[in-house]
């Protein structure tokens, strides 16, 4: 195979690739996976997100329980109490969002849209005041996140019920694609070898 480019850098990622060449089949049902449960969680949005809370407060309860044994393995350390206050608030959290999966969605999807307008704002006050090269595309991605965070919170509570699904779901059929796009390129690369 003869590179098209023969930089080191760019040399250096094509033999980091090729391990994967051999496997670009696995890396392309991997892909197409990934996009069919990205449009069923789209599809099914409500559930996904109903699915992802309790997910969600399953995990805070594990490692709230585990902040916890640790707290007391090591109790003779100053942060016990904090540790162990770290401990029971996840485990609270937790069982809270597994108990009440509908309120969990709700509170995160208003949190959500707050974290996209600030750092939309943020975004675009920074884009403007540098100037980098390019900085209209910083300046529009800020301009989405911000008018992303403001149709959240301006459809909330009812965008509590689909939000989190749906952003599960676009970004599983995104990453699914990138393996069905690096898998056709690697079995590209493979063909011309």
């Amino acid at each position: 195979m003869t590179l098209p480019v023969n930089n080191g850098l760019y040399s250096r990622h094509l033999r980091d690739l090729e391990p994967l060449r051999k496997n670009w089949a696995w890396l392309m049902l991997l892909g197409v996976a990934f996009v069919v449960l990205g449009m069923l969680a789209i599809a099914t949005s409500t559930i996904t997100t109903l699915v992802s809370v309790v997910f969600l407060g399953t995990l805070l309860l594990i490692s709230g329980v585990a902040q916890t044994v640790y707290a007391f393995w090591v109790r003779k350390w100053s942060g016990f109490f904090l540790s162990l206050l770290a401990g029971i608030l996840y485990g609270v959290f937790g069982v809270f969002l597994i108990i009440h999966p509908l309120e969990g969605a709700l509170s995160l999807t208003l949190l959500l849209g707050f974290v996209y307008m600030v750092g939309g704002l943020f975004r675009i006050i920074a884009s403007i005041m540098s100037r980098f090269d390019q900085w209209g595309w910083a300046l529009f991605s800020g301009i989405i996140k911000f008018a992303l965070g403001l149709l959240i919170l301006l459809g909330w509570p009812a965008t509590g019920l689909w939000v989190l699904g749906l952003f599960i779901g676009i970004d599983f059929v995104f990453f699914g694609w990138f393996w069905v796009i690096l898998a056709l390129s690697l079995r590209k690369s493979d063909a011309k070898s």
